[in-house]
């Protein structure tokens, strides 16, 4: 993926988090089971808001972890499909 195509990506799914939701890291020692949907959406949208700043210092491969768990994450809330991600990174 190019730089491009991250930003493009990270704005189709901020467009899917309800704009209530702000970024927030969660507490990592808790499991995903003790993590309410709210909290996972607001680490959702933590990692998305830390890969321009990765891609801007070259740290692509950081940039592509905090994408892809934020990814899993909104699958598996159901609140995209796989097919729907693969497409926001071909764009």
């Amino acid at each position: 993926m190019t730089n491009e195509q991250y930003l493009k990506a990270i704005g189709e799914m901020k467009k899917i988090i309800p704009a209530e939701i702000l970024p927030e890291r969660i507490d990592t020692s808790r499991k995903f089971s003790e993590t309410s949907v709210e909290q996972k959406l607001k680490h959702s949208l933590y990692l998305l808001e830390n890969v321009p700043t990765f891609l801007e210092v070259g740290k692509r491969e950081k940039s592509s972890r905090h994408l892809a768990f934020a990814q899993a994450i909104l699958w598996s809330l159901d609140m995209l499909a796989i097919d729907q991600l693969m497409d926001f990174n071909r764009r």
